[in-house]
Protein backbone atom coordinates (compact mmCIF):
# COMPACT_ATOMS: atom_id res chain seq x y z
CA UNK A 1 0.00 0.00 0.00
CA UNK A 2 1.29 3.64 -1.00
CA UNK A 3 2.51 5.28 2.02
CA UNK A 4 2.89 2.12 4.57
CA UNK A 5 6.04 2.60 5.89
CA UNK A 6 7.36 -0.39 8.41
CA UNK A 7 10.40 0.02 10.48
CA UNK A 8 12.04 -2.74 12.85
CA UNK A 9 15.39 -2.27 15.07
CA UNK A 10 17.39 -4.92 16.04
CA UNK A 11 20.23 -3.21 17.62
CA UNK A 12 20.75 -1.78 21.29
CA UNK A 13 19.25 1.03 22.70
CA UNK A 14 16.84 3.41 21.19
CA UNK A 15 15.75 4.15 17.76
CA UNK A 16 13.09 7.08 17.57
CA UNK A 17 11.26 5.42 14.46
CA UNK A 18 8.84 8.35 13.50
CA UNK A 19 8.06 12.02 14.13
CA UNK A 20 5.23 13.64 12.97
CA UNK A 21 6.07 16.98 15.19
CA UNK A 22 3.32 16.45 17.66
CA UNK A 23 4.53 12.96 18.81
CA UNK A 24 6.73 10.79 18.44
CA UNK A 25 7.16 7.23 18.73
CA UNK A 26 10.51 5.17 19.32
CA UNK A 27 11.88 0.97 19.56
CA UNK A 28 13.32 0.68 22.13
CA UNK A 29 15.88 -2.31 23.07
CA UNK A 30 17.97 -3.59 25.71
CA UNK A 31 20.70 -1.95 26.69
CA UNK A 32 24.02 -2.60 29.33
CA UNK A 33 23.27 0.89 30.53
CA UNK A 34 19.47 -0.30 31.42
CA UNK A 35 20.74 -3.53 33.19
CA UNK A 36 20.12 -3.61 37.51
CA UNK A 37 23.67 -4.13 37.56
CA UNK A 38 23.85 -0.08 35.96
CA UNK A 39 20.90 1.74 37.54
CA UNK A 40 22.65 4.66 38.36
CA UNK A 41 20.12 7.30 37.61
CA UNK A 42 16.37 8.34 36.85
CA UNK A 43 14.59 10.99 34.04
CA UNK A 44 12.02 12.91 34.30
CA UNK A 45 10.05 15.04 31.83
CA UNK A 46 8.86 18.41 32.69
CA UNK A 47 6.83 18.69 29.07
CA UNK A 48 5.49 15.48 28.67
CA UNK A 49 3.89 12.02 29.73
CA UNK A 50 5.36 8.79 28.89
CA UNK A 51 4.08 5.83 27.27
CA UNK A 52 5.70 2.32 27.07
CA UNK A 53 4.11 -0.56 25.66
CA UNK A 54 6.11 -3.77 26.54
CA UNK A 55 6.59 -5.98 23.45
CA UNK A 56 9.14 -9.20 24.78
CA UNK A 57 11.40 -9.67 27.21
CA UNK A 58 11.99 -8.63 31.16
CA UNK A 59 11.26 -5.27 31.92
CA UNK A 60 10.24 -3.62 35.24
CA UNK A 61 9.34 0.21 35.00
CA UNK A 62 10.99 1.93 38.24
CA UNK A 63 9.50 5.34 39.45
CA UNK A 64 10.08 7.05 42.76
CA UNK A 65 7.52 8.92 44.40
CA UNK A 66 7.81 12.46 46.02
CA UNK A 67 8.50 11.19 49.37
CA UNK A 68 11.94 9.66 47.28
CA UNK A 69 10.98 6.07 48.01
CA UNK A 70 10.98 3.62 44.89
CA UNK A 71 8.78 1.50 43.09
CA UNK A 72 8.96 -1.21 40.68
CA UNK A 73 6.54 -3.02 38.77
CA UNK A 74 7.18 -5.47 35.99
CA UNK A 75 5.66 -4.81 32.80
CA UNK A 76 4.11 -7.60 31.23
CA UNK A 77 3.51 -8.23 27.24
CA UNK A 78 1.44 -6.31 25.32
CA UNK A 79 0.34 -4.13 28.20
CA UNK A 80 0.42 -0.08 28.45
CA UNK A 81 2.34 1.77 30.46
CA UNK A 82 2.01 5.67 31.36
CA UNK A 83 4.28 7.50 33.32
CA UNK A 84 2.75 11.14 33.97
CA UNK A 85 4.74 14.24 33.71
CA UNK A 86 7.24 15.16 36.39
CA UNK A 87 7.41 11.72 37.53
CA UNK A 88 11.14 10.52 37.98
CA UNK A 89 11.50 7.00 36.32
CA UNK A 90 13.49 4.16 34.54
CA UNK A 91 13.15 1.58 32.97
CA UNK A 92 15.47 -1.71 34.14
CA UNK A 93 16.07 -4.22 31.46
CA UNK A 94 17.01 -7.97 30.64
CA UNK A 95 18.69 -9.01 27.17
CA UNK A 96 15.95 -9.73 24.55
CA UNK A 97 13.72 -6.69 26.04
CA UNK A 98 11.74 -4.47 23.38
CA UNK A 99 9.44 -1.99 23.82
CA UNK A 100 7.59 0.75 21.87
CA UNK A 101 7.89 4.21 23.62
CA UNK A 102 5.56 7.46 22.47
CA UNK A 103 6.33 11.11 23.31
CA UNK A 104 5.34 14.67 22.92
CA UNK A 105 7.42 15.22 20.03
CA UNK A 106 10.67 17.72 21.23
CA UNK A 107 11.11 16.07 23.95
CA UNK A 108 14.59 16.80 25.36
CA UNK A 109 17.43 17.82 28.31
CA UNK A 110 15.98 21.27 27.49
CA UNK A 111 12.21 20.00 29.39
CA UNK A 112 13.33 17.13 30.83
CA UNK A 113 16.27 16.46 33.85
CA UNK A 114 18.54 13.49 34.74
CA UNK A 115 18.80 12.71 38.41
CA UNK A 116 22.29 10.61 39.67
CA UNK A 117 21.85 8.48 42.51
CA UNK A 118 24.20 8.22 45.04
CA UNK A 119 25.15 4.72 46.33
CA UNK A 120 22.58 4.27 49.05
CA UNK A 121 19.96 5.44 46.36
CA UNK A 122 21.26 2.66 44.11
CA UNK A 123 20.95 0.06 46.16
CA UNK A 124 17.01 1.65 47.60
CA UNK A 125 15.88 1.40 43.66
CA UNK A 126 17.49 -2.02 42.98
CA UNK A 127 15.97 -3.11 45.60
CA UNK A 128 12.55 -2.08 44.80
CA UNK A 129 13.26 -4.10 40.90
CA UNK A 130 13.86 -6.72 42.67
CA UNK A 131 10.84 -6.73 44.98
CA UNK A 132 8.84 -6.28 41.86
CA UNK A 133 10.07 -9.36 40.85
CA UNK A 134 12.56 -8.88 38.15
Amino acid sequence: MEGLKGTAFAGEGLLWAYDNKSWCIGIKNFKPANSIESLDCLEVHRATDEIFVHIQGDCCLLMRDKEGSFHGAMMECGSLYKVPLGVWHTTVTKPGAKMVIAEKSGTDMTNSEIMRLDAKEQAAAKAAVKAAGF
